[in-house]
């Protein structure tokens, strides 16, 4: 009896336990994309951009702070791209242990994506400070894998939201690009997929042919 009695309350505790169906994903795939800019040329000429565009960047971080407080516990996807130019790899920074689910209820262990089909998300996202200098980087990223599947009318709506908040910070003396909710639309299309073995368009890692304001104060 003991025994059975142990079994059975080894069964309910494991069950509890268990992470909450979010299909082929893990709650371990967390919202923020980060995008680790190896290339030293390539990194120079971003800071440069970055220090042109900090008063943008800090708007936006304003923003995200007083649209989604601290107890969402942002984390982070971190994508390496190497020298050559492609991603490397995807790493998982740990799970967030408090949340709200798709549906707004309120989760004690897990973190599950905002619905990207949520209207009122659509609408916050849709508030984000809108620049070109934005826009035009993370055009010239290319976004492939959200641009193949872009005819739904709400993913687009915040497939532009994304190319709008695109931002750049540094870490650890590393320049990262920051692609806030990249992981929302991991559910419906094959973001880590596409990012493995995809190849940053020369553009992005040289920058050295462009001449425009990306490129005012880029170093000689």
């Amino acid at each position: 009896m003991l025994v059975i009695s142990l079994l059975t309350q080894a069964f309910y505790s494991a069950k509890s336990n268990r992470a909450p169906d979010i299909g082929p994903y893990s709650p371990r795939q967390l919202r923020y994309g980060r995008l680790e800019v190896v290339d030293a040329t390539l990194a120079d000429n971003l800071r440069n951009w970055l220090a042109r565009h900090n008063k943008a960047k800090t708007a936006i971080q304003e923003f995200m702070n007083e649209t989604f407080p601290r107890q969402f516990c942002w984390g982070r996807t971190l994508y390496r791209i190497g020298e050559d130019g492609y991603v490397r790899d995807v790493l998982y920074n740990g799970y967030i242990p408090r949340g709200w689910s798709a549906g707004g209820e309120k989760e004690d262990r897990y973190f599950h994506a905002i619905a990207p089909d949520d209207p009122k998300i659509i609408q916050q996202l849709t508030r984000l400070p809108k620049s070109p200098s934005y826009r035009e980087l993370a055009d010239m990223i290319g976004w492939p894998y959200f641009k193949s599947e872009g005819t739904n009318e709400l993913r687009q709506a915040i497939l532009e939201s994304i190319n709008r908040s695109l931002f750049l910070e540094e870490a650890d003396g590393r320049l990262i690009i920051n692609l806030p909710y990249a992981d929302n639309f991991a559910a419906h299309q094959d973001v880590v997929k596409a990012l493995q073995g995809w190849e940053v368009p020369q553009s992005l890692r040289s920058l050295s042919d462009k001449k425009d304001k990306l490129l005012e104060n880029r170093p000689q």
